[in-house]
């Protein structure tokens, strides 16, 4: 949906900005001077946030695959979306020379191996095809089902973000798969001031991520009603339909 840096800077830059920024009446004119102690101050924030990003971007680039695996295991646990992780972004970018072993050190079917499945699919799509499409598949569902927050996912009635894109792009055997989601009720939420505003428009739940990919995967597009009931009736009116 928009180009994100990681979040734990977003966080420092906009602390420090707010802290720092006089204020400004309706009219746009500053009606203060900042104080040269608060520009110090919020100098030394972003000089800090910087500088922290700096040490874990060289990190990452010195760790060997096996490491890197770790790390993403880590995040992916975490609920880290790939957009938001640096580990995401260092693996993808090493391409044919990491991925490869990457795709051979995941080995549990579950949430914990998302980052690491995604960032193999990002670098590789042959290393990607030679893990087996099932366990992608279960990696992809559980992380969905799990997921604390669905920035990860994207928004039904906006776009999908990568995960959602490689979720449908694993075609029918993922649409078998998502059919038990479609009784989810729990509540999918997303963070940010725009995500958070269309999930509280539209109240998605796990269903209807679930009912809008298996609509993507059969490449059917979905207009989804901000009401739930009228969703839950079109997603139940579906599942009759199945053989």
């Amino acid at each position: 949906m928009r180009t994100r840096i990681t979040h734990a800077f977003c966080i420092a830059l906009a602390l420090a900005l707010l802290a720092g920024c006089p204020k400004k009446p309706a009219n746009g004119r500053t009606t203060a001077k900042e104080k040269p102690e608060d520009v110090k101050a919020r100098d030394e924030v972003l000089q800090d946030a910087a500088q922290k990003r700096a040490n874990w971007s060289a990190k990452l680039k010195s760790m060997d695959p096996a490491q890197l695996a770790a790390e993403l295991t880590v995040e992916s646990n975490k609920g880290r979306e790939p957009f938001n992780s640096m580990a995401f972004a260092e693996a993808a970018h090493r391409g044919e020379a990491t991925a490869p072993a990457l795709a051979a050190s995941i080995t549990n079917d579950d949430r914990s191996s998302l980052l690491t499945l995604l960032a193999v699919r990002a670098a590789s799509r042959p290393a990607y095809d030679s893990i087996a499409p099932q366990r992608r598949v279960n990696i992809l569902v559980d992380a969905l089902r799990t997921s604390p927050t669905f920035n990860t996912w994207g928004l039904p009635h906006v776009k999908w973000e990568y995960a959602a894109q490689a979720l449908a792009g694993e075609g029918e055997l993922a649409a078998r798969a998502l059919e038990p989601l479609l009784s989810d009720k729990r509540p999918a939420p997303s963070w940010g001031s725009e995500d958070r505003m269309q999930y509280e428009h539209y109240k998605y739940r796990v269903c209807d991520y679930a009912w809008a990919i298996i609509a993507a995967i059969h490449q059917q597009k979905v207009e989804p009603s901000p009401d739930p009931a009228v969703r839950d009736r079109i997603i139940e009116s579906t599942t009759r339909q199945k053989p």
